[in-house]
C-alpha cells in the first residue's frame, strides 16, 4: 500500500513538472519563431519586389474611349502584433497608387492582393469600418493578371463595369512620374536613405566581463503610411550573431544635414535595451552604443554582397 502511494505521488509530481515545463517556450522555440518570422517577411518582400514599379497604358472604357492610366505597385510594412519578447512585429503589405490622366483629382491608394503562382492581382479602394469608400473617393475594383511585366484587368465601380486596363511595366522606381514638390522631396529622401541600406558587421566589447560579441546592424528602406500619404522610412534591426534571440527592431534617426551624417538608433525591445549615437561616412558606421550594464565603442563596415 505504501509503495502504491509513493508511486502515485511520484506520478503526479512528474506530470505536474512536465506540464509546467510545457507552459514556457524554450530559447530554441524563441529562436525558431524569430527565424520563421524573418523568413516569412523576407519571402513577401522578395515577391512584392519582383512586381514593384510603375505600370503605364490605357483604360479602355465601356464607350471605347482610351484614357491614359498609371498604377504604381509598392509595399509598406505595417504593425502585426507582438512577438514573445513583446516587440512589435511587422508585415509587408502590397499597395497600389492609381491615377487617371482625365481625373487627376481622383488619384488614390488602393489595397492589393497578389498571387505569385497565378499572377492574379486584385486592387480595391480602401473602405471604412462599414465597408463604405473613404470620404471623397470613388470606389474602384480592379481584377486581372500580371504576367511578364504586363497587367490586363477589368475595372469596376459601384455602378458596374468601367472598362479594361492594359498596362506595361515602365519603371522599377515607385516615385510618381508626374513629379511634384512632395514626390521630389520624397525621392531625394529615399535616395539618401538607400546609402545606408544593407548589413553592417562590427564588434561590441564588454570590458568588465572581458568578452566581445559580433553584431549586425541591418537597414532597409520601406514606405510607412502617414494619414493618406506614404513616407520613405528607414527600418533597422540589431542582431548578435552568437545569439539570434537577441535580434531586435530599432528606430532609426538619420540626418544628412551634417558632415558626416548623424545616426541615432534606439532598440524597441524591453529585454535588450540599448541606444547608439554616432555617424555614417564612406560605408562605415561608428559611434557609442550604450546598454544598461555597459557602454562600448562600435565601429561597423558594410557587408559585401
Amino acid at each position: 500500500m505504501k509503495s502504491m502511494i509513493l508511486n502515485l505521488i511520484f506520478g503526479i509530481t512528474l506530470s505536474v513538472g512536465l506540464t509546467a515545463c510545457g507552459l514556457h517556450p524554450t530559447s530554441d522555440d524563441t529562436n525558431q519563431n524569430t527565424r520563421k518570422e524573418e523568413s516569412d517577411r523576407q519571402k513577401l518582400r522578395e515577391t512584392f519586389g519582383q512586381i514593384q514599379g510603375w505600370y503605364e497604358g490605357n483604360l479602355t472604357t465601356t464607350t471605347r474611349t482610351q484614357v491614359p492610366t498609371r498604377i504604381a505597385l509598392f509595399y509598406v510594412e505595417i504593425p502585426n502584433g507582438k512577438n514573445s519578447e513583446g516587440e512589435t512585429k511587422y508585415l509587408p503589405v502590397l499597395k497600389a497608387r492609381y491615377l487617371r490622366d482625365d481625373k487627376p483629382e481622383d488619384a488614390q491608394v488602393l489595397e492589393a492582393r497578389y498571387v505569385a503562382e497565378s499572377g492574379d492581382l486584385t486592387l480595391s479602394s480602401r473602405t471604412d469600418a462599414n465597408g463604405r469608400p473613404e470620404a471623397g473617393a470613388e470606389y474602384i475594383y480592379i481584377n486581372g493578371k500580371l504576367l511578364n511585366g504586363r497587367f490586363f484587368a477589368e475595372v469596376k465601380n459601384l455602378v458596374g463595369a468601367m472598362g479594361t486596363l492594359d498596362l506595361t511595366l515602365m519603371s522599377r522606381d515607385v516615385n510618381s512620374p508626374t513629379g511634384g514638390e512632395r514626390e521630389d522631396r520624397y525621392a531625394r529622401l529615399r535616395e539618401r536613405m538607400r546609402e545606408l541600406e544593407g548589413t553592417f558587421i562590427g564588434i561590441v566589447e564588454e570590458t568588465a566581463e572581458n568578452r566581445a560579441h559580433q553584431v549586425e546592424l541591418r537597414f532597409t528602406v520601406t514606405e510607412v503610411q502617414s494619414g493618406n500619404d506614404f513616407v520613405p522610412t528607414l527600418i533597422g534591426w540589431f542582431k548578435r550573431t552568437d545569439d539570434i534571440s537577441k535580434t531586435v527592431r530599432m528606430t532609426v534617426r538619420y540626418s544628412t544635414d551634417t558632415q558626416p551624417a548623424r545616426l541615432v538608433l534606439d532598440s524597441q525591445s524591453p529585454t535588450e535595451n540599448f541606444n547608439f549615437n554616432g555617424t555614417f561616412e564612406n560605408g562605415i558606421i561608428s559611434g557609442t552604443i550604450q546598454f544598461p550594464r555597459f557602454t562600448s565603442r562600435l565601429v561597423t563596415e558594410k557587408k559585401r554582397p
